[in-house]
């Protein structure tokens, strides 16, 4: 049964594959301009998604029934009245939210990134950059804004980095928190070094077998959070996942010397990114808090293209981070077509320009 579901995985997975041929061919062509085809290529392949992604129907939903509700994000609420208004689809707040997370994305590399190619090619490969914007719509959008936005803690305009986490929080909540905890792990950045980084990875994988349904799920009762505490989101802990996320982190912290001295900036975003594989150990066992990791994950495009950079001589190590990207980006794939769950999957992709 399961081999039938796999042979269909491979053909519904089509699109994808030939979109990535595609964007990967045009981002390493040597004409500038081929930069901006890229990005334009990005926006209409995932700004003009169909309804695909797992929060598709629950954002269909609420924009066809409760759009004058009194959510405290009135940023979003304010845009869905106004698509309202003028009779606009669920369609068009995709693209708009998308191409906006798309060039947040692109004027943060554009500070940070000294290869902006490297870069690029990792948001791409990478499942929980691209792809997970498919899904994590508004949550996408405002760490997209918190990644922006580190350049006013790097400057020590700390108002600035204020007032963009406080305008980010009225589109989604998680925007207060991710900041905050950037803003923590910012100064927390300058008083570590490697052996404490690593110590912290290390004590942080026992939390991945804790039950935090049974610590904390009391607390939660009767509230809107009590779904994350649910036995039912407590999950298996993937051993696989967990083996290949801290290897991955390993292989960063190995490059910790060269990667400072390169730009002293870039210690903030290695233990940024080693804390969102600290994370990912913890809460590994609820799927829904699993997500506090990806608060962080833009900063690793940073941390990996550097790293690409560092070794670009080395024929060995960039093949090796884009088998390791692709091998996750179609797992991910594979592991939503897969589920029993009814909804909205992400393959076979769907676009409203080919879809009516």
């Amino acid at each position: 049964m399961e081999d039938n579901i796999f042979q269909s995985f491979i053909v519904d997975s089509y699109g994808y594959i030939l979109f990535l041929g595609v964007a990967i061919l045009l981002l390493f062509q040597k004409d500038k301009r081929a930069l901006h085809v890229f990005l334009s290529v990005l926006i209409l392949f995932g700004g003009l998604r169909g309804g695909i992604g797992i929060d598709f129907i629950n954002y269909n939903k609420w924009y066809n029934t409760t759009i004058n509700d009194n959510n405290l994000e009135i940023g979003y609420v304010g845009i869905m009245n106004v698509f309202a208004y003028f009779n606009l689809s669920i369609y068009h707040i995709q693209f708009l939210f998308f191409t906006v997370t798309l060039l947040f994305i692109s004027l943060a590399l554009n500070k940070y990134s000294i290869n902006l190619k490297y870069a690029w090619f990792f948001y791409l490969i990478f499942p929980y950059f691209f792809l997970y914007s498919f899904i994590f719509m508004r949550q996408y959008f405002v760490m997209a804004i918190v990644f922006w936005s580190f350049q006013f803690l790097l400057k020590n305009k700390f108002w600035q980095y204020a007032i963009s986490i406080l305008i980010g929080s009225l589109f989604h909540y998680s925007c207060l928190l991710a900041g905050l905890l950037v803003f923590a792990l910012f100064y927390i950045s300058k008083r570590v070094n490697r052996k404490q980084i690593l110590f912290l990875l290390l004590v942080s994988l026992p939390f991945a077998f804790i039950n935090w349904f049974q610590f904390f799920g009391n607390f939660f009762e009767d509230t809107k959070y009590e779904g994350y505490f649910l036995a039912k989101n407590i999950i298996p802990v993937n051993y696989i996942k967990l083996v290949l996320f801290n290897f991955e982190a390993l292989f960063i912290l190995y490059f910790y010397d060269e990667f400072i001295k390169l730009k002293p900036t870039n210690k903030y975003f290695i233990v940024i990114v080693i804390f969102a594989f600290i994370f990912a150990n913890i809460f590994a066992s609820v799927k829904h808090l699993f997500r506090f990791s990806l608060y962080f994950k833009f900063f690793e495009l940073i941390v990996l293209a550097e790293i690409a950079y560092l070794n670009r001589k080395r024929i060995f190590v960039l093949p090796l981070i884009a088998f390791y990207g692709l091998s996750l980006f179609f797992n991910g794939l594979w592991f939503d077509y897969k589920m029993p769950e009814k909804h909205t999957k992400l393959a076979p992709y769907k676009n409203i320009l080919f879809n009516r």
